[in-house]
């Protein structure tokens, strides 16, 4: 008589748990996404950025292009105002591969002194990235103290074929910045 009582109860219980957790469950409003429903939106952003790469590619070639060529003609415009403030001689130099420039200042009015790097951020070594390629006839563009400077142009492209002209010739006095090759 007492195990099947024992087991009266067990069943009981047993029953009244099963009762509990199957009106949790339908009380319960669970929604979800279907597995075909999270690939269909995967697949989709997939497509959104295999279409959205080039053109960010390109920006950013177009955007590195535009900033170094900034850079460029604000120092030469810095260097010439520089030049004339200081009644001192200033370059801009290139190094050989064209991939970096800095400013330099004639230490002394002898003309056979030495031009020295100016300190500050705009003595500072201005790097070309790799894919830019500089194109100027030579490596140097002096700044003299009455404001005057060497004619030069100065032709930075990126592996697009897009090119800026940067030119001290178009204008006396005046440093230009071209969209194009500009002959």
């Amino acid at each position: 008589m007492a195990s099947r009582a024992a087991a009266m109860t067990s069943a009981i219980g047993v029953n009244k748990i099963l009762s509990k957790y199957t009106t949790f469950y339908k009380t319960c409003d669970v929604r979800a996404f279907t597995l075909v429903e999270i690939l269909l939106v995967v697949v989709l952003l997939g497509v959104l950025a295999g279409l959205a790469v080039p053109n960010f590619t390109k920006s950013f070639a177009d955007l590195q292009l535009k900033d170094t060529t900034d850079n460029l003609a604000y120092l030469m415009r810095y260097a010439q105002s520089r030049a004339i403030l200081r009644k001192n001689p200033q370059k801009i130099t290139f190094n050989t591969e064209r991939t970096a420039f800095w400013l330099l200042e004639k230490s002394s009015d002898d003309p056979g002194a030495d031009f020295e790097r100016i300190s500050g951020r705009m003595g500072r070594r201005f790097s070309v990235p790799r894919e830019i390629a500089v194109e100027c006839a030579g490596d140097d563009i002096v700044f003299s103290k009455n404001g005057k400077m060497d004619k030069a142009r100065i032709y930075l492209k990126n592996q697009q074929d897009q090119y800026y002209t940067v030119s001290t010739q178009d204008q006396a006095g005046y440093i230009q910045v071209f969209p194009g090759r500009i002959e």
